[in-house]
């Protein structure tokens, strides 16, 4: 539900968001999470259950407002060409002093609130938060860039593939890839069954269904500090989904494969090609969620 205190709450969390970057972010939603589920098993739930649904997910670091405001405002940070790209998502947006990046970011945080809401509102079967993440990237490659949701092939390819040849855009490249070590089936297979297994495992011992999303969130500083890490979030969601779905290790592993290859598919489809940021994790949580609530629900 829409309020005055929620909206202006996200504008900030959209500014803070694009001011330390939406990697960072999510590291420290992340970490929140830990903390929240940590927390839930030394005193009252209600303190507990609030810092994970109203601060990790809520208007300060929820994904919908924190990260898709960092999308955004490093899609118009791309266009006054302060930024090479605007698929870059690690860098502090905060460096370049232009409030008019960190505003862009604020008013995305509150596009994320409303539009969540409305989903949420609309009981949609699906994760809301991060269907609001993919939603948000899109509106903001279209409206800043000016650049639909496939992106662009290189008119080489573009011939190559056939006018229209959607098949074109699952092409890898060297320079189109989202992670170039974790584009191939092999490797796709054994980190989704690995990770999908042990957060399935956390979600039936702890009860929690977000504690591997928040060890693999917070994760992702080993990527933007190394490099070469993995990205597991949305592997971790999904097999918890399934798991707390059907209290099974073994469906909760083979969602998160699910998950895995979607996320690739996603990237193929909608990052590679383009010139900002769609969220291929989020991608496949909000459609292997849609897929687990319907055939599992």
């Amino acid at each position: 539900m829409f309020d005055l205190a929620g909206a202006l709450a996200s504008f900030g969390g959209g500014v803070f968001g694009a001011a330390i970057g939406g990697l960072f972010s999510s590291v420290l939603t992340g970490l929140v999470v830990i903390a929240g589920v940590a927390a839930s098993y030394f005193q009252d739930l209600s303190p507990a259950q609030a810092m994970i649904s109203q601060v990790a997910f809520g208007p300060w670091l929820g994904p919908h407002i924190a990260f898709a405001g960092s999308v955004a405002a490093a899609c118009y940070a791309a266009k006054k060409r302060l930024l090479k790209t605007g698929k870059d998502i690690v860098t502090p947006l905060a460096k370049f002093n232009d409030p008019g990046v960190l505003a862009v970011g604020g008013v995305f945080g509150v596009l994320g609130y409303v539009i969540e809401g409305w989903f949420t509102a609309l009981n949609l079967p699906t994760d809301t938060v991060f269907l609001t993440v993919v939603v948000s990237g899109i509106i903001a490659r279209w409206l800043i860039l000016a650049e639909g949701p496939l992106g662009t092939l290189p008119p080489e390819l573009e011939k190559e593939a056939g006018a229209g040849n959607l098949w074109g855009r699952f092409i890898v490249t060297d320079t189109h890839v989202w992670l170039p070590y974790q584009k191939d089936l092999p490797q796709l297979l054994i980190l989704g069954f690995g990770i999908g297994a042990a957060s399935a495992a956390a979600t039936l011992y702890t009860g929690s269904s977000v504690i591997g999303f928040g060890i693999t969130a917070f994760a992702l500083i080993f990527f933007i500090n190394l490099g070469g890490a993995p990205v597991g979030h949305h592997i971790a969601l999904l097999a918890a989904v399934a798991a707390d779905l059907t209290a099974n290790v073994l469906i909760g592993a083979l969602w998160g494969i699910l998950g895995a290859l979607i996320g690739e598919l996603a990237a193929r489809l909608f990052l590679n090609w383009g010139e900002s940021h769609i969220d291929p994790p989020a991608t496949a949580i909000t459609v292997c969620t849609t897929l687990a609530l319907l055939l599992m629900g």
